[in-house]
């Protein structure tokens, strides 16, 4: 994870065309597009963004903004996300909100195959997120990457603004840098849970995942991360939605994943785990939880820093650990696609895109 010190220490210079645009236009409204994992990073990122700015936020797929969203007369700025910088959809919506004359930010890895990628290209300002190129499909660490580089984006924004005090903006930022330092941590932690449970986790054919708050997004995240690499459902679910139907298609061969920081939500999902745990012996918790038979299937709290504005960027991780062991203890193979002429009817990336 070294590259998630560079842009905390370096996130002035990072964001210097976004913070100046901000200024300069000093907007009303943001939208972010993307797809998969940028519109999930785009989902954990809302609230914190929206709460130092005091700007409203949308996220909207990108294939809908371009062929369903009406553009509102107080949108003022377009956040355009992709990893790679070759989503057909994300480049798409960049030429809607172009011909509405409205700037957009492009958030990227700039730096793809050493120029710059499409919709760097397209962009009225360049948002990198530092985190160089990954060579599988399913991305973990440019989830966690364009996640910070937003945050820290918001952050110097909030700055420049004077939305955020010195103090404020000092203090937010110890609690990225003490995040992102424990982060290796959470990591053999996660490792140490799921081999502690992996003769039961082998097993698993149906699986849903439940979060709350901005961690909605870990547990979608985390699901999507899970079905790409084990080739199995897993369904994510907001904790209330999950009560209002879901649960009841919560038999004895499910298994249930909970990502339970102690934050609001967590007055909600923990009385729900308590409950379940002794009914399902297939329920796990990312998160400690009170009143809970304490056994090796709850990861515990204690291993994360628990900064309400940064546990996306840690509870997301037992999620990305789980599916790669998941995966490996499976023995499923990666690159083989059960329909593998739909990517060659259906473009979701540029010609560019290697």
């Amino acid at each position: 994870m070294y590259f998630t010190r560079g842009i905390i220490d370096e996130s002035a210079k990072i964001a210097a065309q976004v913070t100046e645009a901000v200024r300069g236009i000093k907007p009303k409204r943001l939208i972010f597009v993307a797809s998969g994992t940028s519109y999930n990073a785009a989902l954990a990122v809302r609230y914190f963004m929206e709460k130092v700015t005091h700007l409203p936020v949308s996220v909207v797929p990108a294939y809908n903004f371009t062929n369903y969203e009406s553009i509102h007369e107080s949108t003022d700025l377009i956040f355009a996300i992709s990893q790679e910088g070759e989503s057909t959809n994300t480049i798409d919506a960049i030429t809607k909100a172009q011909e509405y004359h409205i700037p957009v930010v492009s958030v990227t890895e700039n730096l793809y195959n050493k120029k710059r990628n499409t919709i760097a290209q397209m962009g009225n300002y360049v948002l990198d997120i530092l985190c160089g190129k990954e060579e599988v499909g399913p991305k973990t660490k440019g989830y966690v990457a364009t996640v910070l580089t937003l945050q820290m984006a918001a952050l110097e924004i909030s700055r420049k603004t004077a939305q955020l005090s010195e103090v404020e903006y000092e203090r937010l930022k110890k609690e990225a840098r003490d995040t992102v330092e424990n982060l290796p941590q959470v990591i053999d932690a996660s490792i140490e849970w799921f081999h502690a449970n992996e003769r039961d986790l082998a097993k698993a054919e149906s699986s849903i995942v439940v979060g709350y708050g901005a961690n909605f997004a870990t547990a979608i995240e985390g699901g999507l991360k899970a079905l790409e690499t084990v080739r199995y459902p897993f369904l994510s679910f907001e904790v209330e939605e999950f009560l209002h139907g879901p649960l009841a298609m919560v038999r004895s061969n499910v298994y249930s994943f909970f990502i339970s920081p102690e934050s609001r939500g967590y007055e909600r999902i923990n009385p729900l785990y308590t409950t379940m745990q002794v009914q399902n012996k297939h329920c796990y918790s990312i998160g400690s939880q009170k009143g809970a038979i304490d056994d090796k299937r709850i990861l515990s709290s204690e291993h994360f820093m628990n900064y309400e504005g940064f546990t996306v960027l840690e509870y997301i991780v037992p999620m990305q650990v789980l599916a790669y062991f998941m995966y490996k203890a499976k023995d499923q193979e990666l690159y083989i696609r059960e329909y593998p002429k739909t990517k060659d009817v259906l473009k979701t990336k540029t010609e560019n895109f290697r």
